[in-house]
């Protein structure tokens, strides 16, 4: 009798986990298609119910932040939210050679998304990583021809002294054809012409962007020193 109990309880022990193993990957397919498919609503309903690895990777290697519908800023947000790496790079190939080292916000600012952008910079992206052509996000941007994002980019970048392998700066990539504003025109040619950046500017400006979420609250915070809100706020 012993050890019958011994062996059924093996068994049901077994058949337990099966079921929790399945169940779990069925939520995990679940939760992939709710991102690919912008259902935010689902997507947040799974991550509420379930314990799902935000960071887990699907058959491909990839995981949610990388394979999301990328016009949808509010699918970033959740993802995000709930602890997604902004800046995992594209490596799920088994031979490495093969693989794009693409990050999220290369792949946003190759279709030009600008507001997912927003997203992505407000959780820490970081725009400086390179493809494995040596490209940033940004000559992406110039290379597809979106300057909105590209101009946006500006704010996180010196994209006079952001030079792929080739020595190229995202302005030498914009395509001849493209027809610019006035105003594009503008804008390109004062950032040719400008002045670099200070490594003390863009780092406070990196530190802007990681909790830019937060900088409306800044003076509410009675005991942060004055000097590092005017810090903050770039004021000084």
């Amino acid at each position: 009798m012993h050890l019958y109990y011994i062996m059924f309880t093996m068994v049901d022990g077994v058949l337990d986990h099966k079921e929790m193993t399945e169940e779990h990957d069925a939520s995990l397919e679940e939760f992939f298609n709710a991102a690919v498919n912008g259902n935010a609503h689902r997507l947040q309903q799974l991550l509420d119910e379930h314990r799902i690895n935000i960071n887990a990777t699907n058959d491909w290697g990839r995981t949610a932040i990388q394979v999301f519908k990328c016009s949808r800023p509010d699918i970033a947000e959740i993802l995000l939210k709930h602890g997604a790496d902004p800046n995992i790079q594209d490596k799920h190939f088994q031979d490495l050679h093969l693989s794009s080292y693409r990050t999220p916000a290369h792949d946003i600012a190759e279709q030009g998304f600008l507001d997912t952008m927003k997203v992505l910079l407000k959780h820490g992206a970081d725009v400086t990583l390179r493809s494995k052509m040596g490209y940033s996000p940004a000559h992406i941007a110039a290379e597809k021809g979106r300057l909105d994002t590209l101009e946006y980019l500006s704010g996180a970048i010196d994209l006079m002294n952001c030079r792929a392998d080739d020595g190229s700066t995202p302005f030498d990539l914009i395509p001849k054809s493209i027809t610019l504003t006035d105003r594009q025109r503008t804008w390109v040619e004062a950032e040719k012409n400008a002045k670099p950046k200070s490594l003390k500017y863009l780092t406070r400006l990196r530190i802007r962007h990681c909790m830019r979420h937060n900088l409306k609250r800044l003076q509410t915070f009675p005991t942060l020193p004055l000097s590092i809100k005017k810090y903050l706020l770039l004021q000084d």
